[in-house]
């Protein structure tokens, strides 16, 4: 299984020293907003590999695990996790059963489709729907057909590149919110 992690870190002296009254003010408003941050940068990257692949969502969303920061430990990530997906999650369509005229046809991205000539869709007795090939002319064995992992999919530059600047914006503006929340509840006391 393929693992792609990101990790978001926070030096605690960036917080402003306001908060030094405050009984573990900096570690409280740091560790905040780096959780804060990886909600939203979890959302934004299922945003951006959704407009990559064309898959839904919740898919992209149940293949991503976020390890919150704590006072000792002051860094959050985000591991994407996972096999290569089954074309069948891609908008795969064809017949179904496909009477010996098997030809499905998929979309991985915005516009682009492709075919699958021999290919078909069945759903096995589990329950389980899927694509599928005969590897040789014989009526088995069949093989599912897959398309890319979600962690090669994340590692892709351009993707990276926007994480990062989403993660960096999301993470300046949670600190800001943080220390000005932190210091109010102390005036307030």
């Amino acid at each position: 299984m393929a693992v792609q992690d990101f990790v978001i870190d926070a030096d605690p002296t960036a917080a402003i020293a306001a908060l030094d009254g405050i009984k573990n003010g900096q570690q409280r408003a740091v560790t905040r907003a780096i959780n804060r941050t990886l909600i939203t940068w979890r959302a934004e990257a299922a945003r951006l590999i959704r407009v990559d692949t064309g898959l839904k969502v919740g898919v992209i969303k149940d293949a991503m695990r976020i390890n919150n920061a704590n006072f000792s430990r002051l860094a959050g990530s985000v591991i994407v996790t996972g096999k290569r997906i089954p074309l069948i999650e891609f908008g795969a369509t064809g017949p179904e059963p496909s009477r010996g005229r098997g030809r499905v046809t998929y979309r991985v991205g915005p516009g682009r489709r492709t075919t699958v000539p021999g290919a078909f869709i069945a759903t096995m007795h589990s329950g389980h729907r899927g694509v599928f090939k005969r590897r040789s002319p014989r009526r088995l064995p069949i093989v599912e057909l897959r398309g890319p992992s979600l962690p090669k999919v994340a590692a892709n530059a351009a993707i990276v590149k926007a994480f990062e600047t989403v993660a960096d914006a999301a993470l300046q503006k949670n600190l800001a919110h943080e220390v000005e929340f932190l210091l109010e509840n102390r005036k307030g006391a």
